[in-house]
């Protein structure tokens, strides 16, 4: 028969069991990007920049992830809408932004992703698949007014070029003048 105290142990026990595993069957899926909200994507008119966003995994499998585009597709693309992470490593996503032409200076866009990860079939279990979104803002500045070329200035003759050959034309001199008197 089992008493009150070795009741409350065995809950404790199947609490911890139950903990444990929903830990160590949680996937972990992270994204960064460089750019965020007070630190935007800057970029002129026509111009285009690969942006390099990183996909975390934590986990000690491998996972697969799918990637959308929710916003901004007007100037962002997506290289690839899978990708494989390594167990408890990175992969790189690239998303090519480029600025049209005719884009008036100040005009600001929101690049908005989605990634979410590729439940893998298998028997028997209740698998979680996470997913994340991220976001990263893009403003379009005018292009630097070009600067004028500043034409390099000829050193002047500088106070101790002037002593330098003031003194070589007194060494001269003397030399000349003792020349004289030898003779």
């Amino acid at each position: 028969m089992i008493n009150n105290q070795n009741k409350i142990y065995l809950k404790i026990l199947l609490f911890i069991l139950v903990f444990f595993n929903l830990v160590y069957s949680a996937n972990a899926l992270g994204v960064s990007t460089p750019y965020w909200e007070t630190n935007p994507l800057e970029l002129y008119p026509g111009q285009s920049e690969n942006v390099e966003l990183t996909l975390h995994n934590i986990d000690p499998h491998n996972i697969k992830v799918t990637s959308e585009l929710i916003e901004g597709a007007e100037i962002a693309k997506l290289t690839s809408k899978e990708y494989t992470v390594p167990a408890e490593s990175n992969t790189k996503v690239i998303v090519t932004v480029k600025i049209p032409d005719t884009v008036e200076d100040g005009t600001e866009y929101t690049v908005k992703l989605k990634f979410r990860q590729v439940k893998v079939e298998t028997e028997g279990m209740v698998q979680l698949a996470s997913g994340i979104d991220t976001s990263f803002p893009v403003i379009v500045k005018a292009p630097p007014a070009p600067t004028p070329a500043i034409e390099e200035e000829k050193p002047a003759l500088t106070n101790s070029f002037l002593v330098v050959i003031l003194l070589l034309i007194l060494l001269v001199g003397y030399i000349l003048l003792k020349k004289k008197k030898e003779e």
